[in-house]
């Protein structure tokens, strides 16, 4: 069977760090998973891990306990008008309680043949690696917005700590993650494979899947051949589903 689902990026933000305030914002469509982490109050720990174990990087000593983080899916950001398969916002909270949480840097996930294929990929920010399924991408905000010495002192702290354009040991699990850079489905788990022969699949490019034909996006899968558990259904919308064997349980993926 030949895949259905085309993985398209939507229209390049220029200029500016996008911030998560639309992120609860939910629109109508086939696929309206909005599903992104409630912000995570102090990234102190020695490692910041990323998209579901898909990279992690060492946090600068400049990250307290005023900063927070906020991961956005692939469907998230395509639901927000935005570009990329992966995002997440560091934010700064002021002291001044007057004073509104402030976006100090972002990194965003680009399909590799996307970021491969722009010409002004400079504008975007600077890439934390140059191999594998996802591109990811570190930005930072072009200025100060505090007035007051403390938080105008701390956050120049902050944007000072990634005037290198790198991140301390940062690492991509390139097997791992719920975007690409996607999970190989193993067949040593008996309560994840089917007892009985079934029809198998092959997937030659990543692949979303599903919670149920038409339901909420779980990840996405690497190419590889998979178990199927002989049910199937086709939708108006989306045309022909498969239900399909994964290391979270069963799941549904859209077929031809």
């Amino acid at each position: 069977m030949k895949k259905l689902v085309t993985l398209t990026a939507s229209a390049l933000l220029m200029g500016s760090i996008a911030t998560g305030a639309s992120a609860a914002e939910t629109t109508t469509g086939t696929v309206t998973d909005t599903t992104y982490t409630s912000p995570t109050t102090g990234t102190v720990s020695t490692k910041f891990v990323g998209n579901n174990n898909g990279f992690s990087f060492t946090n600068p000593t400049a990250w307290n306990e005023r900063v927070s983080s906020q991961e956005f899916t692939g469907s998230a950001l395509s639901e927000m008008g935005e570009s990329g398969v992966y995002l997440v916002n560091f934010t700064y909270t002021p002291t001044d309680t007057n004073a509104t949480p402030v976006t100090f840097a972002s990194i965003r996930g680009y399909d590799s043949a996307v970021w491969n294929s722009i010409a002004n990929k400079e504008t975007l920010g600077t890439p934390l690696n140059t191999t594998g399924s996802t591109i990811y991408v570190l930005s930072k905000a072009a200025s100060n917005p505090f007035t007051s010495s403390e938080d105008m002192n701390a956050f120049n702290t902050l944007l000072q700590s990634l005037d290198s354009g790198s991140l301390q040991n940062f690492t991509v699990n390139p097997m791992t993650g719920t975007l690409p850079g996607a999970p190989i489905v193993t067949g040593d788990d008996p309560d994840k494979v089917s007892t009985n022969p079934t029809p198998t699949i092959q997937l030659t490019s990543m692949t979303p899947f599903y919670k149920a034909p038409g339901g909420a996006m779980m990840g996405y899968l690497a190419p590889q051949k998979l178990d199927t558990t002989g049910n199937g259904t086709t939708t108006p919308a989306n045309g022909q589903w498969i239900e399909i064997y994964t290391w979270m349980g069963m799941a549904w993926i859209v077929v031809e």
